[in-house]
């Protein structure tokens, strides 16, 4: 066999822009691993609830679902349980199944962008985005629902969407099939099918035939919802929160029509802030594109719309009102719920002038990114019954899907109060808005991104990812001591467990996934009425519900109590810390 033919499969694979973007992406992926070091045996956020239904059916054969779990969540149980099958129980084998979809996600973003677009680059712009974005990474390191529901999601319209281009009943099937997988672990997903269902239409025209087609689907993962909700109550396994945001959902709209439009105004302009700020990258490189497109007095309307957003934020930065506007993911000093006070102690009141600055500067961006969100949502809406008119050859079934699934999903979310829905909710929004942007800007945009724009959004992409890094490491540290002064609490000085507190994660992990454990008084209430989350009282603060500590865990000392063992960690972002296992004096 010659050299050169030898060298050929590689020379083809270095030429091949996919292939490159996907191995860059995976190479990315895993190096952000190794510098955070995702390792230990501790649950964050909310995973302790998902994490001991998957501990409970490894250890009893049974599927028994926390109290704490409001959404379906088979789909990720099962696959957390695969790969516990060979190592056993612990959190860090469930974050590695988490992981390994949170990459997954990601490429099905590329491969779902890429379908849309002839520039490759811009397919890769939009899974960096998502890679790099820290609400995005920071879930794929815990066990909690958002990473896996968004990869069985994305992965679907990603065949739904080929399928459809390509019209291959198969990849449609495929896709259809996946979006089952993604209901069963998350009730939203619904929105896949029912945006498949108009986009068909769109595509296959208004007949009675088409009809059956399109929302067969529908109908078939409504019938799977009511079948899993029904078999949960058959076997008394219905979670005392299962589907409550539904009930929220559905206090809001009996409010008035006056509350309902407040509600919703309200959580579009926070939405649109966040999804401004987290897709800014991608954004600015759509706008530039934009831009040349434009006549000279459509680029004044748009500079005026960008201006009046600006106004506007600049206005709230001046009350004192800045990002984050919701929190559990995103906070003030970086990611993950800070569970005791005083976690950034060390930092000098200059160190939070600096903090409280980036933070105006965020919400001043978010706001501009929003602008730019409005500039093709507009359009796109008022362009949108035209679309089916059009032919079916032509791809006006696309704008279709990507703003029907944007709508449902946002009627869902828009409507909760706004301490019932998280940041980590926005993540599905992310490549649907990217896709929709795309296809409304195909015609202008070509192969490749010019080196100014390209340069411009790595620039970003690095500050994203570099603080995306940074305020990871630093979520996965403290909690790593704060479990290890935890367990040798337990462990080595014999100490109770409801004689510590240890914040949400630890009081959720041994209390809290049966609510009459939590708190005995709740046992007797009407569950499918009346229980939410301030029903977890063992979860808030200390010494409420039946507890009374002995030790509890801060960052400052207290009077009262006296210093029993402190550990000093370094953070990447706040520099040196301490956390203290407080002793209470007799």
């Amino acid at each position: 066999m010659k050299a050169n033919s030898l060298r050929s499969p590689l020379r083809i694979s270095r030429l091949n822009p996919d292939f490159v973007s996907i191995l860059l992406v995976t190479i990315v992926w895993m190096a952000m691993l190794v510098l955070i070091n995702p390792i230990g045996n501790f649950p964050l956020n909310d995973d302790w609830a998902y994490g001991w239904t998957v501990k409970m059916l490894l250890e009893t054969g049974e599927y028994q679902l926390s109290d704490w779990t409001a959404t379906n969540l088979l789909s990720q149980v099962v696959w957390g349980a695969i790969f516990c099958l060979p190592f056993g129980f612990s959190f860090t084998v469930l974050r590695v199944s988490t992981l390994v979809l949170g990459l997954l996600g990601v490429l099905a973003s590329y491969g779902l962008l890429r379908e849309l677009t002839g520039n490759f680059q811009l397919a890769l712009l939009g899974a960096s985005v998502i890679a790099l974005n820290p609400v995005y990474f920071s879930s794929s390191n815990s066990f909690n629902s958002d990473v896996p529901s968004f990869s069985f999601a994305i992965l679907s319209l990603y065949f739904i969407v080929r399928g459809l281009r390509l019209n291959s009943n198969l990849e449609v099937l495929a896709g259809i099939l996946i979006s089952f997988i993604a209901i069963l672990n998350r009730q939203s997903s619904i929105v896949i099918t029912a945006s498949f269902g108009l986009a068909y239409l769109a595509k296959k025209g208004l007949k009675i035939k088409n009809f059956t087609v399109a929302f067969l689907p529908t109908i078939t993962g409504l019938l799977l919802q009511a079948g899993y909700s029904h078999w949960l109550n058959s076997v008394n396994e219905t979670p005392a929160l299962y589907g409550f945001q539904i009930k929220n959902l559905l206090e809001t709209f009996s409010k008035g029509l006056v509350t309902v439009a407040l509600t919703y105004l309200e959580n579009a302009i926070i939405i649109l802030v966040y999804l401004g700020l987290f897709l800014f990258p991608f954004l600015i490189v759509c706008l530039a594109d934009r831009f040349k497109s434009l006549s000279f007095r459509n680029r004044r309307l748009d500079l005026l719309v960008i201006l009046l957003f600006l106004a506007s934020g600049t206005v709230l930065v001046l009350q004192g009102r800045q990002m984050p506007f919701v929190g559990n993911t995103l906070e003030t000093f970086g990611v993950g719920p800070e569970a005791f006070d005083g976690y950034s102690s060390s930092l000098n009141a200059g160190g939070e002038a600096i903090w409280n600055r980036t933070w105006e500067l965020l919400t001043l961006i978010g706001f501009i990114g929003a602008a730019v969100i409005i500039l093709y949502l507009i359009p796109a809406f008022l362009d949108l019954t035209t679309r089916w008119k059009e032919d079916t050859s032509d791809q006006g079934w696309l704008p279709i899907l990507a703003i029907s699934a944007a709508f449902i999903y946002f009627v869902v979310i828009g409507g909760l109060d706004k301490q019932y829905w998280f940041d980590r909710y926005l993540l599905f929004l992310m490549p649907i808005l990217m896709m929709l942007i795309i296809v409304l800007s195909k015609d202008s945009l070509g192969e490749k991104l010019p080196s100014g724009m390209a340069f411009t959004a790595s620039a970003l992409l690095l500050v994203y990812g570099s603080f995306t890094v940074a305020a990871t490491h630093d979520y996965l540290l403290w909690n790593r001591v704060r479990w290890q002064a935890l367990n040798s609490l337990i462990e080595d000085s014999k100490v109770l467990p409801e004689q510590i507190y240890g914040g949400f994660e630890f009081n959720g992990w041994h209390f809290a996934n049966r609510l009459e454990t939590c708190e005995p008084q709740q046992s007797n209430i009407d569950r499918r009425v009346k229980v939410d989350w301030s029903s977890f009282t063992c979860l808030w603060g200390e010494n409420t519900g039946r507890f009374k500590y002995l030790y509890k865990l801060r960052f400052i000392t207290e009077s009262g109590w006296m210093v029993k063992q402190q550990y000093s960690f370094r953070r990447w972002l706040l520099g040196d810390g301490t956390l203290y296992v407080l002793e209470q004096r007799k």
